[in-house]
């Protein structure tokens, strides 16, 4: 085992990783970097600094061999904000004895190491002889199994003998992740099917990456994470330079123009992919407010009178990077006090993580406020909650909602009980009600359906149409805009 680097706990670092750690700015995550690398050996702590500094205080340290991974868990123990992965990269698989892969496991114990990884398979320098890298790459698939930990991959020139490893050896429970992803579409498909995270870096802001780029604007947004691989791949305008995580944002703003969402919400997304996929503490204590686009959404309760196949609450925390799970109901003051100046605003949303007027009197009195202040207002409802303590809500709301936006997702009343699965009967009626009331007393109404496997779309638009309101379809992966 290589001596200990003594590098001391940075106190002052301690202080700023909590800081953003705790705080609900957008922030970035760099999810594989190299530290470790002679580079860096001048001014390592100024370049954590200068990350912290430019909004990306979260870093995963990527160890490729015993010497870099005992150097990563010493700067993870220095800095509470960095976090590391462990294994043994393909240029050095053939120091792949059984023995120095059981002195690498060792570190895998260390909640701060969060993955196995870099591990895999390169043709294209073949620094290892290629059966060395598979039986070592085959060994570190099943060590990620053994401990339950997700597992980070290198794949150069050697997507296919990548895949029949990782279907061979089995695909780890806590997940794959493809670092610097660079492949064809068609990889990308298998990928999306085997339910893979990519990382992408400075390589998506070159001149002649134009097929790539469509590659990842095509890839679900929720699974693709940034990374700087520095001191490698300096992005556009930083190329030729020596790479650096303070360089992540312009990585973060070219995924932003790539996938057509603000760079805040590339931000927020693929941060939250980093912390979930490496299983990185964030706040849990429930967003009450969070912005998309031009529009302030309000998370006011996490209950619901459904409980929809499609629904985003039964497989992950939130949308957008925001955690949603609220540790409790908010007043109307605090949601009032979160809100600011509504006119700041498109629209204010009641929509939560769950169904909003659960909560009529609280929206009542918010959107009474919201109006007061020349606000615009929206409800994202499932249209089924027409009374509240025997008064008409729709009558009750008359005036204080511009926009109804109504989550039908079925066509017919079978359809309807067997996607949405209510807990009353009749409710498919009661939502073409709610419509129709609504609608009749002012508001302007659009009925929403989930692009989900065998939705009939131009019957879905016929009934809109009947019903004399506007339609719009969703996406499965980012239903709640």
């Amino acid at each position: 085992m290589v001596a200990d680097i003594g590098i001391p706990i940075n106190r002052g670092s301690l202080k700023r990783a909590k800081e953003y750690l705790n705080s609900n700015r957008p922030i970035l995550a760099d999810s594989h970097l190299h530290l470790d690398m002679a580079e860096f050996d001048q001014d390592r702590e100024k370049v954590i600094a200068g990350a912290e500094q430019a909004g990306v205080p979260i870093l995963v340290q990527a160890g490729v061999d015993l010497e870099s991974v005992k150097f990563s868990q010493q700067l993870a123990r220095a800095y509470p904000n960095i976090y590391y992965i462990a294994g043994l990269h393909p240029h050095q698989a053939d120091l792949g004895s059984d023995s120095y892969l059981q002195e690498l496991k060792q570190f895998t114990s260390d909640p701060k190491c969060v993955a196995i990884g870099e591990v895999g398979l390169d043709y294209h320098y073949d620094f290892s002889p290629r059966s060395v890298q598979q039986r070592v790459f085959s060994a570190q698939i099943k060590l990620a199994q053994e401990l339950d930990k997700p597992l980070v991959v290198h794949s150069r020139e050697a997507f296919a003998d990548t895949m029949i490893a990782l279907t061979k050896a089995g695909i780890p429970r806590q997940g794959v992740l493809f670092h610097s992803f660079t492949g064809s579409e068609s990889e990308a498909e298998e990928l999306k099917r085997m339910g893979a995270f990519i990382s992408v870096n400075g390589i998506i802001t070159f001149p002649k990456a134009e097929k790539l780029r469509q590659t990842v604007a095509s890839f679900p947004t929720d699974r693709i994470m940034l990374e700087t691989d520095a001191p490698y791949l300096a992005p556009v305008p930083r190329r030729g330079r020596r790479n650096q995580p303070e360089y992540l944002p312009y990585i973060n703003n070219a995924l932003a123009e790539l996938t057509g969402v603000t760079d805040k919400d590339i931000a927020y997304i693929s941060t939250l992919a980093t912390r979930q996929f490496f299983k990185i503490p964030y706040q849990d204590t429930g967003t009450i407010s969070y912005v998309i686009g031009n529009n302030l959404y309000l998370n006011i309760t996490n209950r619901c009178n459904h409980q929809c196949t499609f629904c985003l609450r039964h497989r992950c925390q939130g949308v957008g990077g925001y955690n949603l799970r609220l540790s409790c109901e908010p007043l109307a003051s605090e949601v009032i006090s979160a809100i600011g100046n509504p006119k700041r605003y498109d629209q204010v949303v009641f929509c939560g993580f769950g169904e909003p007027l659960l909560r009529a009197q609280l929206v009542l009195e918010v959107a009474q406020w919201i109006k007061r202040q020349g606000g615009r207002t929206r409800i994202n409802t499932n249209g089924t909650i027409s009374k509240y303590d025997g008064y008409d809500l729709t009558a009750e709301l008359a005036g204080l909602v511009d926009t109804y936006s109504v989550s039908l997702n079925a066509v017919n009343a079978e359809e309807y009980t067997c996607i949405c699965q209510p807990d009353t009967p009749n409710s498919f009626e009661a939502v073409l009600a709610f419509i129709r009331r609504v609608k009749e007393l002012g508001a302007s109404v659009v009925v929403t359906f989930v692009d989900r496997p065998g939705l009939d779309v131009a019957s879905a638009e016929r009934l809109a149409g009947q019903l004399g309101v506007e339609f719009r379809l969703r996406k499965y992966y980012n239903d709640d805009k």
